[in-house]
């Protein structure tokens, strides 16, 4: 772990250092003696031995110095080897800080477990809660900062609402227009308050939670702001967010679980909805019809994400997924015919559905739509393709003619030995829904010989043509038969 000047005094605080920090970046990686001479110092390292060696003011000869870069800090009536000890006890500290850190995100272990680590070494008051103001965990929940909206706040478990809807200025004052993934330092909303340092803990691109962090102790906020992305990066693999019951996730991950069959929860489905997905949806698959490779896909997605009518669009199983709201189905499909760069896709969609536990089966539906397709540019409907296969699959089925139903057999034998069209017939009336009006129209015959013709067919086959099950059987056969 790389360390800075502010974060190795204030480990060696109890030596009362006499501190000239003027450059504090965490770029330290370890510990080396001062050269004798006019060499070079690099500024990787931090620097440690007699200030005399350094600095030719003969007041300081007796003094210790630990340099980086233009950064200087010089120690008094210090025992030597104690002092280095010290120094080479920073490394070793903060080392094991992120070593636990690390072990407990690779056992993705809950979040407060790993607020409890950081909070050994950022020991101010710290909280994560989602977007929707819900607290997940804290360093300081069941404790009193003296903050009376960080308080009641803990006691809630719930951000206070005058949190949530307050302007954010930082402390000299200046409006911050929103967060980033780099913490910030916000004004409390309570007057007297110490400042919050405030940022976004984003999954796959998304924001998903907060972490904040009251700065109870001001003289820790150089350090706090230097280590909280280091400690952002463990919470994010924390159970709350990477785990199958996870409550913190991104929308990519809660349709990622959903596709992998994990059972879409209260929540989820909430996130989700306050994204805009409310109502039927369909899922698409976008396939390049020439290229297949990694930077096209990423690309891809990306294009994908400035269209307003998709949502989500992600690389699933090496391919590039996502969502439609049936509504925008139309004006997305008219979207992709006029972009130029989009009009080298096969896009497969799923049949409506409304159900996210149907997301698995609205992959295979889009799927099979890309495969009907042959991956030939254009937009195409699981639906488009759907009738025709299963047809086609009936008929592929050994058993499937001899099950027809036998009146069929009867009347195209009749038909071929009389010369009439009562096959026909019967198969226009059926798909008519047993409409008189509409049957004779199609067969553009007068609706007194349709009548007659039904006549010859329930003479010759038996048929009742009303019993609702025999009805189905034959409109089943009829539409196997064709």
């Amino acid at each position: 772990m790389k360390l800075s000047m502010s974060i190795l005094a204030r480990y060696l605080r109890n030596y009362h250092p006499d501190c000239a920090i003027v450059n504090d970046e965490r770029v330290i990686r370890g510990l080396r003696f001062l050269p004798e001479g006019e060499q070079k110092l690099a500024p990787e390292y931090v620097y440690f031995g007699y200030a005399g060696q350094f600095l030719s003011d003969p007041r300081y000869t007796d003094a210790c110095i630990v340099v980086n870069r233009k950064s200087q800090m010089l120690f008094w009536n210090c025992d030597y080897e104690e002092l280095l000890n010290g120094l080479l006890s920073a490394f070793e500290y903060y080392t094991d800080w992120e070593r636990k850190l690390l072990e407990a995100a690779a056992q993705e272990a809950p979040l407060q477990e790993l607020i409890d680590i950081g909070e050994t070494v950022l020991e101010n008051p710290m909280m994560v809660s989602s977007v929707d103001g819900d607290i997940f965990a804290g360093s300081a929940l069941g404790g009193i900062t003296g903050d009376p909206y960080w308080d009641e706040t803990v006691q809630r478990k719930v951000i206070h609402p005058s949190i949530l809807f307050n302007t954010y200025y930082n402390t000299k004052g200046e409006l911050v227009a929103d967060l980033t993934e780099e913490p910030q330092l916000i004004r409390n909303v309570y007057e007297k308050g110490n400042p919050v340092l405030m940022m976004y803990l984003k999954q796959d691109g998304e924001v998903v939670a907060y972490l904040g962090i009251l700065q109870k102790y001001q003289n820790l906020t150089e350090i706090d702001l230097q280590l909280a992305p280091v400690l952002s990066r463990y919470l994010l693999r924390s159970a709350e967010f990477v785990s199958a019951e996870g409550t913190i996730k991104s929308s990519e991950s809660i349709l990622r679980g959903f596709l992998e069959g994990q059972p879409p929860g209260e929540r989820a489905v909430r996130h989700l909805e306050q994204k805009g997905l409310n109502g039927p949806w369909r899922l698409a698959i976008f396939c390049h019809i020439t290229r297949g490779d990694q930077m096209q896909k990423h690309a891809l997605v990306h294009s994908l994400q400035t269209v307003p009518q998709i949502y989500f669009p992600f690389i699933y199983k090496d391919e590039t997924v996502a969502v439609v709201k049936e509504e925008d189905c139309k004006e997305l499909e008219r979207l992709l015919k006029r972009t130029v760069k989009l009009s080298a896709l096969c896009i497969g969609f799923s049949m409506a559905s409304q159900e996210w536990e149907n997301l698995p089966v609205a992959y295979r539906q889009a799927h099979f739509a890309l495969d009907m397709a042959g991956k030939k540019a254009g937009i195409y409907r699981c639906e488009d393709f759907a009738f025709g296969y299963l047809r086609e699959m009936f008929r592929a089925q050994e058993l499937t003619l001899p099950l027809l139903h036998p009146a069929l057999k009867i009347l195209e034998r009749y038909d071929r030995e009389n010369h009439t069209h009562l096959r026909e017939t019967l198969s226009v009336y059926l798909k008519k829904e047993r409409n008189l009006l509409g049957a004779a129209q199609a067969l553009h015959i007068h609706r007194n010989t349709l009548k007659y013709r039904l006549g010859r067919i329930r003479t010759l086959t038996g048929l009742s043509l009303s019993d609702e099950e025999e009805l189905a059987y034959l409109r089943l056969s009829d539409w196997l038969s064709v």
